[in-house]
């Protein structure tokens, strides 16, 4: 059997989510749909977040096409964007990476009736009681503690996020860094 060649290859399974979801998801979806079902792929993810349905879509994705994904977070990755790193099996940032956690928020320019109102803040509470069930589930930690970063609007450092296990520290600036490149 011939070699593979695999510097193609893994270039192709390298997918960026940048600037704000609702600007990239698509791209990122079918990024992830020209993978095959299982492949090893790694997301670099500067985002500071976006539609809440646009995370869910590409978390879903991630997860039901069961991909070996690896997230390197090299700035942001924050509100919504939460949930693309939870989807992955392996998490680095680097350690002055900044995650924000904070609750669904709801916003329209749209004139609202108030029933329309009530049932959109009816949804919200449902929506925000699941993000945050999902990332408690997918990060390993309680949910008691998504609560806590999250009603608080905290922001966290990638050494924080390190020090409670979510994620591993990448240094770029120092020698013997680990690299975040897939090895097959």
């Amino acid at each position: 059997m011939a070699a593979k060649d695999h510097s193609k290859d893994e270039r192709s399974h390298e997918i960026a989510v940048v600037g704000d979801l609702d600007e990239c998801e698509g791209d990122v979806i079918t990024s992830l749909l020209e993978l095959s079902d299982g492949d090893d792929c790694t997301i670099f993810i500067d985002c500071g977040g976006g539609r809440v349905y646009s995370a869910l879509a590409i978390m879903s994705l991630i997860l039901l096409k069961d991909l070996r994904a690896k997230a390197v977070v090299l700035g942001a990755c924050s509100s919504a964007a939460l949930l693309i790193l939870a989807a992955c099996r392996q998490r680095f940032a680097m350690p002055y990476s900044v995650f924000q956690f904070h609750p669904v928020r709801w916003e329209s320019g749209e004139n609202v009736e108030k029933m329309e109102a009530n049932e959109w803040a009816r949804h919200f509470a449902w929506l925000e009681q699941q993000c945050d069930e999902v990332l408690a589930q997918l990060l390993g930690v309680e949910l008691r503690q998504i609560q806590t970063w999250s009603h608080g609007s905290r922001y966290l450092t990638g050494r924080e996020l390190a020090e409670v296990g979510i994620v591993q520290i990448i240094d770029p600036t120092k020698p013997g860094r680990v690299r975040a490149k897939s090895t097959k």
